[in-house]
């Protein structure tokens, strides 16, 4: 019998060709271009919410590429499957992911379908390596991985989720090409080139299992609960597209809700707000997640709500996100642990904000590193609290603040204090002293009215931990509800110019006064003056430099004139200026140094009627201010925030002030008036002579004619 021959794909190759002749040709034989041989890239995906209607969520790639690397300059595109959209500028690079520059979102025509979809471009601004077989051992792969995040909205909930899987393309395509500009192709093209193209995974990733939503989903706290640290009940509004339905009579499971708060927010440990409860028969919190089991085997389809009771949050959280889960045929520990296989439905939506409604203003004595120093607070409530009620202090962390050795009750009624430590919130951990306050069994606060009140603190030293830049006061009732707080107080910066208020002392504190105060500044070391041109004194609202801005003195080492132990003033720029009522500028010459020591300086000014509630009077060092020339309008707009534009406070320091009124204090020995002192006492029932000597520096004299003025209302003889 002769031997068949074998069949082509089992000859050799030279037989192969001697067989593809014209005489053999059975049908036409056409040529086709055979398509681009380009890079592999190898994808891992993965989704942190694999749920329907999530408008903002976060996607996970790690690529690698073989067997070439791809050049600096190149163009990384991501295809979203079909309904995803892109959030705008939320490309974030991985895990050795190259310096890029994010191109945005473009709309071009898939190659997949020929379809427009949105399309997400980087440009890769460094080379990425590709996988190779490792130099040493060939046989072992070195794998080189980058990483980036997008985020990107889940496609709408369909109304038939099994053809939806079915008929939907949910694969994700990536690619990287060299195409040089900003649009998909050359010009206005929408179609890429493909031509241009380097890598391409070949839409292999198949996509996410993406579950049911809940819709509608919102979470709504009881009227006037959003302070911080407050008690109170959240409602849970949610949309469910299909029940929920334990297989069986018995066993199989319950049905749980999951409810995964912000960071902060403290459930109740048994958090149903109200009990017996119709669709919850339990409900059990810890921290900032509550699991609440459903009473019966099946749990219908509509709207639900659910009340918890909660302890809200310090602040609003960066991430203000809550949401919630369904389980069903599960047990009470497996729904606690929120894992995704066991999971039925996801829900999620933005919270609420914590509001700050307490007006605060903190004013530290010294802002000096690792200073000692007495620290202001000014409170003006708006809500009544009552005796027994309290005061919390909450400082930045790194700042130490007690009861020792005293509180300063300035206008704020006393009463008890303690001190401890601990952190802001349950998940939040930024331990810090707070300085409690209870008023005494007559004290209380009213609203509209302000309060002030001073602690001693101690700045952190120098290279601690940079101190939190957030401070607070909270307002309690007696039984500890949070009545009003502001958990969001700015802190300040720290300096280390080593300048503190050693004394502040007035010569006179009869009203409208002619006055000299004496400051004393101290300085701990040298300071260069290169970023140092003016020292400021602001004094408090109501008293007046202006009138006595020529009689500033700086008396340092007993001198009456210009003398080297002084500050080093400028005289080009014209030594001293008030440019506004309570500002009075020292000009500095920058060429110069201060050098450590004490100065003292004498400044005029006129005493207002009464000394105001925030009584603090500051000094600072200011920076040169920017030269940007003056025009009439710009004349009205200078030093109105206390410094010219450009200007910033190098170093700062404060002095509580003292008080103006008739009466003198004990055996404290009557001040002395500066010289041809005059002031005059005006009353809303006229203004007439008073029949009494002419006052010559005699403080008693001037000290009882001015009790006599202020009951009958007049003007008092001009001195000499």
């Amino acid at each position: 019998d002769a031997q068949e021959d074998p069949p082509p794909h089992l000859a050799d190759g030279n037989v192969v060709l001697s067989w593809l002749r014209a005489a053999n040709l059975r049908d036409e034989m056409v040529d086709w271009a055979t398509p681009a041989i380009v890079g592999r890239l190898e994808v891992i995906a993965g989704i942190e919410s694999s749920f329907f209607d999530f408008s903002d969520t976060l996607v996970t790639f790690a690529l690698s590429l073989r067997p070439m690397r791809a050049p600096a300059g190149s163009r990384l595109l991501i295809f979203a499957p079909w309904q995803w959209h892109f959030v705008s500028s939320s490309f974030a690079g991985g895990s050795n992911f190259p310096l890029f520059d994010d191109l945005g979102v473009l709309r071009c025509l898939d190659p997949r379908n020929l379809r427009e979809a949105p399309v997400y471009a980087v440009r890769l601004s460094e080379l990425v390596r590709a996988t190779l077989p490792c130099q040493l051992n060939p046989n072992k792969q070195c794998v080189n991985e980058v990483a980036f995040t997008l985020r990107a909205s889940t496609p709408p909930t369909p109304s038939n989720a099994e053809r939806w899987r079915r008929e939907s393309d949910q694969s994700w395509l990536l690619q990287i090409d060299s195409q040089a500009g900003e649009a998909c192709g050359t010009g206005e093209a929408l179609q890429l080139s493909q031509d241009l193209l380097l890598f391409s995974n070949d839409a292999l990733v198949p996509g996410f299992t993406l579950k049911e939503s809940l819709g509608q989903m919102a979470v709504r706290p009881e009227p006037g609960g959003q302070k911080s640290r407050q008690h109170v009940t959240v409602t849970v509004e949610f949309v469910m597209a299909s029940a929920l339905q334990l297989e069986g009579p018995t066993g199989g499971g319950g049905i749980f809700l999951r409810l995964a708060a912000v960071t902060g927010l403290e459930f109740a440990k048994g958090c149903l707000a109200a009990m017996p409860d119709p669709d919850y028969s339990a409900c059990l919190g810890a921290g900032s997640v509550a699991v609440a089991t459903v009473r019966e085997r099946s749990f219908a389809g509509g709207d639900h709500r659910l009340g918890l009771s909660a302890t809200n949050p310090p602040w609003t959280p960066g991430a203000n996100w809550w949401t919630l889960e369904t389980f069903a045929g599960v047990s009470f520990q497996e729904a606690q642990e929120g894992r995704f296989e066991h999971m039925r439905q996801r829900g999620r939506t933005q919270g609420y904000p914590v509001v700050h409604d307490l007006s605060a203003v903190l004013v530290p004595a010294s802002t000096e590193s690792a200073a000692s120093m007495w620290l202001f607070l000014s409170i003006r409530p708006s809500a009544f609290v009552e005796s027994l009620g309290f005061v919390e202090l909450h400082a930045g962390q790194g700042v130490a603040i007690g009861c020792l050795p005293y509180i300063l009750w300035i206008t704020m009624p006393p009463g008890r204090c303690r001190t401890y430590s601990a952190d802001s919130a349950w998940g939040i951990a930024d331990a810090h002293f707070i300085v409690e306050i209870q008023m005494g069994a007559g004290g209380f606060l009213l609203p509209n009215n302000e309060y002030e009140f001073a602690v001693s603190a101690t700045n952190p030293p120098v290279g601690a931990a940079r101190h939190d830049c957030r401070w607070g006061v909270r307002l309690r009732s007696p039984l500890r509800a949070v009545q009003e707080a502001n958990l969001d107080i700015p802190a300040y910066n720290l300096t280390q110019s080593g300048m503190t208020v050693m004394s502040l002392a007035p010569s006179t504190q009869a009203p409208y006064a002619k006055n000299e105060v004496r400051l004393m500044l101290r300085f701990a070391e040298t300071l260069a003056l290169n970023e140092i041109a003016e020292v400021r004194i602001m004094a408090p609202p109501g008293w007046d430099f202006q009138p006595l801005c020529n009689s500033f003195k700086d008396i340092t080492g007993g001198c009456e004139s210009k003398c080297l132990a002084q500050l080093p003033y400028s005289d080009v720029l014209g030594h001293h200026d008030c440019p506004r009522p309570n500002l009075l500028f020292l000009f500095l010459d920058q060429r110069r140094q201060i050098a450590s020591g004490t100065y003292t300086l004498l400044v005029g000014a006129l005493n207002p009627a009464s000394a105001p509630l925030r009584n603090w009077w500051r000094v600072a060092l200011l920076s040169a201010a920017d030269n940007l020339g003056w025009r009439p309008e710009d004349a009205e707009a200078d030093y109105s925030s206390g410094m010219r534009p450009g200007q910033r406070a190098v170093a700062s320091a404060m002095s509580f002030g003292f008080d103006v009124g008739l009466r003198m204090g004990g055996v404290t020995p009557p001040p002395v008036p500066l010289k041809g002192e005059f002031f005059e006492v005006l009353s809303s029932a006229g203004v007439r002579r008073l029949c009494t000597p002419p006052l010559f520096g005699f403080a008693a004299a001037f000290a009882t004619t001015l009790a006599a003025a202020a009951t009958s209302g007049g003007a008092f003889p001009r001195g000499p």
